[in-house]
């Protein structure tokens, strides 16, 4: 099985009509052990700060087990309004960082197509003028 969890399977799961308390906690337990969706620690701190209200202080930001800890006690205390506002923010964030990350590839794409092309131009250029 392939522990790697991304955007789209979380976007999948957020998208069911209803989600239990333990699969949100599950979820976003998973989503901020991910190093493909939350490059550091200060990116998950960031965004447990905006869409949980859940603030660390500098010593629990070192740990991502620490911070994750006290996320899903957080979770736990959530009522049916914030389970829902906590769905829609992790399904916003998902796909923003799809939008992102896919500009990103296709910024790096272009990149590697252009240095191709030149490298290929200079080899041309050089064949050209070495047989003059």
């Amino acid at each position: 099985m392939n522990n790697k969890i991304d955007n789209k399977y979380i976007l999948k799961r957020v998208e069911t009509s209803y989600i239990s308390k333990e699969e949100l906690i599950g979820l976003t337990i998973s989503m901020m052990l991910s190093k493909d969706i939350f490059k550091t620690n200060k990116d998950v701190s960031d965004f447990a700060s905006q869409e949980i209200n859940l603030d660390f202080l500098e010593y629990a930001i070192k740990s991502r087990t620490l911070m994750i800890a006290r996320t899903a006690r957080k979770i736990s205390e959530f009522d049916d309004k914030d389970q829902k506002k906590l769905v829609s923010s992790i399904r916003n964030y998902c796909f923003n960082h799809m939008i992102l990350e896919d500009k990103h590839q296709k910024n790096h794409t272009e990149k590697s197509k252009n240095n191709a092309n030149k490298s290929m131009e200079k080899w041309i250029s050089a064949l050209s003028g070495k047989k003059k």
